[in-house]
Formats: structure tokens, sequence, C-alpha cells
């Protein structure tokens, strides 16, 4: 016979784990799986592709939702810079040092010409230019410039870093970008400079960016060899630059080429004003730099055209420029850039440097 005790059925309690609790289990687990798999694949990455070293400024294209890998000539660390979304005037690209979701994710916004200036080490001075060359809906070409410390280039306010754990919950939910910049990285003023340029100037073909051939003595340099790398590192330096490339190549345009491409390209007819002619007058085929020392941190800069019909060859674009900041002020366009400005003058280049042939220039 049975006892009381012995004919219950046996008891089982079940302590129900707190669902916040649950959930950050959830989340830790996720997040330190996703860590695992991304530290394989660029372990692998690394192993099975060369990772170029920038020792130079160097071009890369990226599709949507893809990777590159670099690092800094003398760096040890790898860095993946990924682009997370793009359109025709801007992307939006994410830099972390290899393996990503190890390290903080640097996310910010660059427009079509606008230079991104980058720190590796997250610190207030950059190493890195990251210039946004052109984009369309699915993939965006950009220049990765490396930048010497001497120059003290503060880093770009825009950029917004996160830890991996907030930059993973960020991004499999709503994303904040960043604020967009303005249109121009700098300064513009109708007004001409207030200072005048002293006597010390010096002037060379903007894709040389050296003075006479003569080699001067290390304290005699010219005011260009002073300022001719950091200029790239300004927007309308290397806007400037990417100009004189595009204007070499018009040299080689012939009168057949030209004809085809204005009614390809414009679907203008070659006639009158528009027939290759007259068109050979205007076009330029270099931008000579003009560069005078106003004092240590004041370079009074000037792009002047060489083209054919010499009415135009006056001052296209001129500047002061503090070689100790990169920073630009009292920019103005005149001459064959008169009416124009930063964002336009990007805008026509982007169009003509899209198209084929060697009339690019030429094309309106």
């Amino acid at each position: 016979m049975k006892t009381p005790e012995q004919g219950r059925e046996p008891t089982i309690t079940v302590i129900k784990q707190q669902s916040g609790h649950k959930n950050l289990y959830r989340t830790a687990t996720t997040i330190l799986l996703a860590t695992i798999v991304i530290a394989i694949i660029a372990y692998i990455a690394l192993t099975w592709h060369g990772i170029p070293t920038l020792s130079s400024n160097q071009t890369i294209s990226l599709a949507v939702g893809k990777s590159s890998y670099f690092r800094l000539n003398g760096e040890s660390p790898y860095f993946s810079i990924f682009l997370k979304n793009s359109t025709k005037s801007y992307a939006t690209l994410y830099v972390s040092e290899v393996p990503v979701l190890t390290s903080p994710v640097s996310e910010f916004i660059a427009y079509n010409g606008e230079q991104i200036n980058f720190s590796t080490s997250l610190s207030s001075t950059a190493d890195l230019g990251i210039i946004l060359l052109s984009a369309t809906n699915s993939t965006s070409k950009i220049e990765l410039i490396p930048i010497p410390s001497l120059y003290k280039i503060k880093a770009s306010p825009s950029i917004v870093i996160s830890n991996p754990a907030s930059f993973y919950s960020n991004i499999t939910g709503t994303a904040t970008l960043p604020t967009p910049p303005s249109t121009t990285t700098t300064s513009v003023s109708s007004q001409p400079s207030s200072s005048k340029p002293s006597s010390s100037s010096t002037s060379a073909t903007a894709s040389s960016g050296n003075g006479q051939q003569s080699k001067p003595a290390p304290a005699a340099l010219s005011p260009i060899q002073n300022i001719s790398t950091i200029l790239n590192y300004t927007s309308i330096g290397s806007l400037m630059k990417n100009y004189t490339i595009l204007y070499a190549g018009s040299s080689s345009c012939t009168a057949p080429e030209y004809n085809t491409s204005l009614v390809e390209y414009v679907h203008l007819s070659p006639t009158g004003p528009l027939d290759f002619k007259n068109a050979s007058q205007v076009t330029p085929t270099g931008l000579v730099l003009n560069a005078s020392m106003i004092s240590k941190t004041n370079y009074f800069v000037t792009y002047s055209p060489i083209v054919a019909m010499k009415t135009l060859q006056v001052v296209a674009v001129s500047f002061n420029l503090d070689p100790s900041t990169a920073a630009v002020t009292n920019l103005k366009f005149s001459g064959i850039f008169a009416g124009q400005n930063s964002t336009s003058l990007q805008k026509t280049y982007n169009f003509q440097n899209a198209l084929t042939g060697y009339c690019k220039a030429y094309m309106p």
C-alpha cells in the first residue's frame, strides 16, 4: 500500500530566466559570432590577397557592400574601407582597423570632389586623405592620399566614431548618418586678398609642381616647392590637378574626333562658334601654377590656363593658403572660370572626365 507521498507525481520547478538577460545573452552571442566570422574573413583576405601599402596616392573602386584593404607606409596595422551606400552625389563609407568589429569604426559621408581628412589612430591629426572622385548608385571611385605628419592637418569633424558593439547595433537597426558637410570645404569670398603678393614668387605647370630645373639649396626652396605637396591635400588644389591632367590629354584632340564627340555627347552641331578651329582656341592644354610667399603662414596661389587665345591667358583661380593647416581662404574664380564655383567646376570635371577619347576637355 502506497503512502500519500508515494502516490504523488514528482513536482518539477521551472525557474524562468528574465527576458532582459536572455536578450543580452543573445546579443552578446551574436556579436561574438559575427566578430569571429569577420575575423576569419579578414584573415583569409589578408593571407590570399596582396594588401597595398600607400606610399603615394592610390585610386580604388568599390561596389556597394564591398571592402578594400590597405596599410599606410611604415605602419603595421591593416585597414578596411567599406562602401555602405552610394549615390550620384555622395557616398557613405566605413573605415576600421582589421579585423573589423574588434576596433572602433569610423563612419562618414563624402560628397563628389570632397576630401575627408582621416586619422587612422583616431587622433585629431589626419594621416590619410580620402577623396570621392565619382559615384553612381552602385559604385564609388575613391582616392587615398597619405598625409605626412609634419603638416599637422586636422581630422575632419564630420567623422563619427563608434565602438564595435554600438556600431554593430547601429548597422543592424536604423543607421544614423552624420550630418552632411557644406558643399565646399574652403572659405569662399568674393573679395580679393587684402594682402599683395610679395616679389618672391615662382610659377610652374600644375602637373609638375616644380619650379626651375636647377636644384636650389634646401634653405632656398621656392614658394611652389614649399606648398606643392600641401596643395594636393586641399579640395581646390586636388581639383586643379585633375583639370591639368584632363587638359593635357586634349592636346591630342583632332577635328574628326571633336566633331563626332560633340554630336554624341553634347548633341550639338560642330558649326560656327562650336567648330573645331574656334574650340581649339579657347580650350586649355594645361594650367600654370604660381605661388608667392606673403608670410610663413600665408601664400598667395594662382592657376592660369595655357590657351591659344591670348586674351584668355589670365588668372582663373586664386586663393590664400596657410601651409601649416592647409586652410584655403579668399577663393576666387575669374577668366575662363568666371561665374563658377567649386561645385560647378567639379560637376563639369566629372562630366568631361567620364567621356572617352582625346577631346574630353573640348566638350562644353
